[in-house]
């Protein structure tokens, strides 16, 4: 599995999570694309031992793509992009990583919290919550040890008993 990422990571501030204080396109960007390398480091522990690798890629950096060209100005072609991820399918130097963020052809080091299972635990426990429900809904944690979301080969799931609220993503 590939998760084509990119070198644009913010760590998540707990406290302002949804930007509420502070909006920033780039920052929130930034944020989800940390957010999906930390489920890569948990989908790829879940996988341990079963001959599936899951890594995270950036494959290249601003390529002429319809939101770069409008934004941006490019700085890497489509075809450096793609030539990176058959990398990550075909490299036998890759064949067994897993759980890693490469930027472009290289295993490279994400954001710290990506490495940090508190903040994995944290960022999951936020992203099964209902963005779209108020008051105690809102608040709801998934604290206690029944719904604590789970990390499995099927994916994610998560459930709070007292508000109703269930979430799954499921693995491809």
């Amino acid at each position: 599995i590939i998760n084509v990422s990119s070198a644009g990571q913010a760590p998540f501030d707990f406290d302002n999570v949804q930007l509420r204080h502070s909006w920033s396109g780039g920052q929130a960007y930034c944020q989800a694309k940390l957010g999906q390398i930390m489920l890569t480091m948990d989908l790829a522990e879940a996988l341990a031992g079963t001959g599936v690798t899951v890594n995270a890629l950036h494959p290249a950096s601003y390529m002429p793509t319809k939101i770069v060209t409008h934004l941006f100005t490019p700085q890497s072609t489509l075809a450096e992009g793609v030539a990176n991820i058959l990398i990550m399918v075909v490299a036998p130097e890759l064949a067994e990583e897993t759980g890693r963020y490469v930027n472009r052809a290289k295993v490279a080091t994400a954001d710290s919290q990506a490495y940090d299972p508190a903040a994995r635990a944290e960022t999951i426990q936020r992203q099964l919550r209902d963005p779209h429900r108020t008051g105690d809904e809102a608040q709801c944690a998934f604290v206690d040890a029944k719904d604590a979301p789970t990390v499995s080969p099927n994916g994610v799931y998560g459930r709070c008993a007292d508000h109703g609220i269930e979430a799954r993503a499921i693995a491809a």
